[in-house]
């Protein structure tokens, strides 16, 4: 059978399988919607299980590889195809599916745990106190301090009887994070102690710097989610060799690495500048800062302890998740027949559904038995 007749027999079993067999204007639209539209439509992948629906020629990015000039910039020039050999061939043919899934399951986990940290933007004390990336507890715990990417939360805890204090508050950090706080010591027998200026935890008494460090980290934070979602695509767009394309393995290998140097280096601001020290867990550190008691006037020492908040570790975890996945894409080559040169005579050039039918001849189709199969 000629190559004409393959992609017409395709297109044939793709129109009886479709969920829209009138190939409606709405059905055009949903398939067209980036990274996820081609979920429901119909699809010409020979693949016999799920993945094809998440791997075939509408999941790519609409309408940049149908065009002939696009595909042979980013998809047949001669890096494009480099790129795409390299790999374990063999091991990473034969466990395309398991492997390429596997690194899809830890994509997901880490923009879970990257949309997580984004919420402590918030203002509000209930979100914020279960988001923070800095957790600082003051005298022994009378006072705990949640500092998110806008706000410090303050929860005291050991007020007492005296009604005068409020028992939470919030500061923005968007002017200012300089101030006094009053809170009943637990170290001084529940006595009033105020503190000046509780920016004194900082490194070098510098409040600001810790405010230019977290309002950077809510640009880093959102465009690590957004990221994440095309890494979790190109992951799944790779899952078998009829979707499988070298400008989604460049894609997946790029982002993913941009994605972890940019997490990296939001940790990295924000814990040098919020008053976290060690370079490894629990990154935990203790100061001393000035008060004195209210009734007298007494100069007193606070003790705070400083750690990693909820946020700032489940990110760390996220990037060595983003690591794993990395080197996932790195073992699984592309299909050898989009990696040959194309002549620009043949169908496969021209023709995007013609050239993903190259990988789906029978000799190739060695891994479909390891494949996840429908339950």
């Amino acid at each position: 059978m000629s190559m004409k007749d393959e992609v017409a027999d395709s297109q044939e079993k793709k129109q009886k399988s479709s969920p829209f067999p009138n190939s409606s204007l709405l059905a055009k639209c949903i398939y067209k919607i980036p990274l996820c539209g081609g979920f429901c439509a119909p699809t010409a992948n020979p693949s016999a299980n799920f993945l094809r629906h998440f791997s075939n020629e509408w999941t790519p990015p609409q309408p940049c590889l149908r065009s002939r000039c696009f595909r042979g910039l980013f998809e047949h020039s001669f890096f494009a195809r480099i790129f795409g050999s390299i790999g374990v061939v063999g091991f990473g043919d034969v466990y395309r599916a398991q492997i390429l899934t596997f690194a899809f399951s830890l994509s997901l986990v880490a923009w879970c745990f990257m949309i997580f940290a984004c919420f402590a933007i918030t203002s509000q004390r209930s979100v914020l106190s279960n988001t923070h990336w800095v957790k600082a507890n003051i005298d022994k715990g009378s006072v705990r301090m949640y500092i998110g990417l806008s706000h410090a939360g303050f929860d005291l805890r050991n007020n007492g009887k005296n009604s005068s204090i409020p028992s939470y508050f919030m500061r923005s950090l968007q002017n200012s994070c300089d101030g006094a706080i009053t809170f009943s010591s637990k170290s001084y027998n529940d006595q009033n102690v105020r503190i000046d200026n509780f920016g004194d935890i900082f490194y070098n008494d510098d409040c600001n710097t810790c405010r230019k460090g977290a309002l950077s980290s809510i640009s880093l934070a959102i465009t690590n989610v957004l990221s994440q979602f095309v890494q979790m695509t190109t992951a799944l767009q790779r899952t078998t060799p009829y979707g499988d394309l070298n400008c989604q393995k460049m894609m997946g290998v790029i982002t993913g690495i941009y994605g972890l140097i940019s997490t990296v280096e939001s940790l990295r601001s924000f814990r040098k500048n919020c008053g976290l020290k060690s370079d490894i867990p629990p990154w935990a550190r203790s100061v001393h800062i000035d008060g004195y008691l209210l009734d007298s006037g007494d100069a007193v020492s606070i003790k705070v302890r400083l750690n990693a908040g909820i946020a700032f570790t489940l990110l760390s975890i996220a990037i060595w998740l983003k690591c794993v996945d990395v080197i996932c894409h790195l073992l699984v080559p592309t299909p050898k027949q989009k990696r040959r040169k194309l002549r620009h005579n043949e169908p496969a050039y021209s023709n995007f559904e013609a050239y993903l039918l190259t990988a789906t001849s029978p000799q190739q189709h060695t891994e479909n038995n390891n494949e996840i199969e429908i339950a």
